[in-house]
């Protein structure tokens, strides 16, 4: 087995023992790291917290008043502790509330706190799935509002989440064993994803070929 530790930035490395047959070379590719998503506001805070108390749709309207202010009361705790830069207890209760109920504002703030994280892998899925969403046709026009803007900067922070993303290439030359398993961070590679370019989260990365 041959094991190697892959740095966030760097050139090729390669890995392997003086006994094997074969080599594997790792190659990461990254793109200009932009500024850091753009500051919140007081407004922001606010169009999150109202749009948790404004539930519309058939599945929503089944929500009884328990639920809806359980969605509240974790909406409000995220915030606070997002304000207090504890970006992975804010993840909780984001998370938490989005499972309640499935708001663009909820989710757009659950991706941000992902971004703050370095995950920016699932960052810009949740961006993705926040996109994706629409609003209610019997959304009041003040929520509407609210939801709509939602939409709209997940689409313009995902742009800017999207360049941050680092890419590597794994390859493997030589003779290699029929029963080779190679393994990004102790998961499986698909034998798809080998040779070719393949997103990571920014930080160290261990590799194994066995």
């Amino acid at each position: 087995a041959a094991t190697d530790t892959l740095p966030a930035r760097g050139f090729p490395r390669r890995c392997g023992s003086h006994k094997s047959q074969w080599r594997c070379a790792f190659a990461l590719r990254t793109k200009p790291r932009l500024n850091a998503a753009v500051k919140r506001t007081r407004l922001a805070v606010a169009l999150l917290l109202a749009a948790l108390t404004t539930l519309s749709g058939p599945a929503r309207a089944e929500l009884d008043a328990t639920t809806k202010a359980a969605a509240r009361a974790l909406g409000v705790e995220a915030i606070k502790l997002y304000k207090a830069g504890d970006m992975r207890g804010a993840l909780d209760r984001f998370t938490r509330a989005h499972q309640l109920i499935d708001l663009p504002t909820s989710g757009i703030w659950r991706a941000r706190c992902l971004a703050q994280l370095g995950r920016l892998i699932e960052a810009s899925e949740q961006y993705l799935v926040v996109t994706r969403m629409t609003v209610g046709a019997d959304v009041g026009d003040d929520n509407r509002v609210k939801h709509e803007k939602a939409l709209a900067d997940a689409h313009k922070e995902r742009a800017l989440i999207e360049p941050r993303i680092p890419k590597v290439k794994i390859l493997l030359t030589g003779k290699l064993p029929p029963d080779v398993t190679v393994q990004l961070d102790g998961k499986d590679v698909p034998a798809a994803l080998l040779g070719v370019f393949q997103p990571v989260n920014p930080g160290e990365h261990k590799l194994s070929v066995r």
